[in-house]
């Protein structure tokens, strides 16, 4: 397959775009009052080049297999500058990449522009768009900070899920470049604002539904909401 670049008339795109940290954990249980789970959100830097597949990146692990992996969810990237704002917000100046659970630390792949669909390259790989992060309590209990799934989504700095179009290799340094803009136009901030507050807005999860690269999960839960719905 042949991807062409996209360049000045693409909506949103930035050009500098660059991968600043690559971020893996495997699965290890954790308590939590009487409880026990697994979870992968201990993500920690790595060095050197590492291999990303349709599974994800090699070494990295996904804990609750009901919400999280899959091929539409295999890495989970966001910007470098998301921890600027959370570490002036939460006054914690010792958060580091990986701490939101990012495989993917990337300068400049803000939230606002970037949709549903869209594919980029990243080192030697291709990958495809398909979801937006929806913070959860893993998340909340990972910061230790009770509400901070509902700031999180609140900020509308969700990161994105990435399906591995073309497996390859990825280190710290590489590029980020789109090579092709979804031409349905969804951005990913609007996509999760609809999932989590817009339960009602049938027309909206109709265009979700038509959106070419949407995650299997996502257009599941809204096929059942639009049959719900009597749409």
């Amino acid at each position: 397959m042949v991807y062409f670049p996209v360049f000045a008339s693409s909506r949103c795109y930035d050009p500098v775009m660059k991968l600043v940290s690559i971020n893996v954990a495997m699965p290890v249980a954790t308590e939590l009052g009487d409880k026990t789970y697994a979870t992968a959100i201990c993500k920690r830097a790595v060095d050197g080049a590492v291999m990303m597949g349709a599974a994800g990146l090699d070494g990295d692990g996904v804990g609750n297999l009901k919400h999280h992996g899959g091929p539409d969810q295999a890495v989970y990237a966001c910007a470098a500058e998301h921890y600027d704002y959370w570490r002036r917000e939460l006054e914690r100046d010792g958060l580091g990449y990986g701490d939101f659970g990012e495989n993917l630390t990337v300068a400049g792949w803000l939230d606002e522009g970037v949709c549903i669909g869209d594919m980029y390259r990243v080192g030697s790989t291709v990958v495809r768009v398909t979801w937006p992060r929806i913070p959860c309590a893993t998340l909340e209990r990972h910061v230790d900070l009770r509400g901070f799934a509902k700031r999180y989504a609140q900020s509308k700095r969700f990161g994105f899920y990435l399906r591995v179009v073309e497996a390859g290799e990825v280190k710290a340094g590489d590029e980020v470049t789109l090579i092709e803009k979804s031409p349905d136009g969804l951005g990913v901030i609007e996509l999760a604002e609809l999932f989590m507050y817009r339960a009602k807005d049938v027309e909206g999860m109709r265009r979700a539904l038509g959106v070419e690269g949407l995650s299997e999960r996502g257009r599941a839960a809204f096929e059942e909401r639009v049959a719900k719905a009597g749409g």
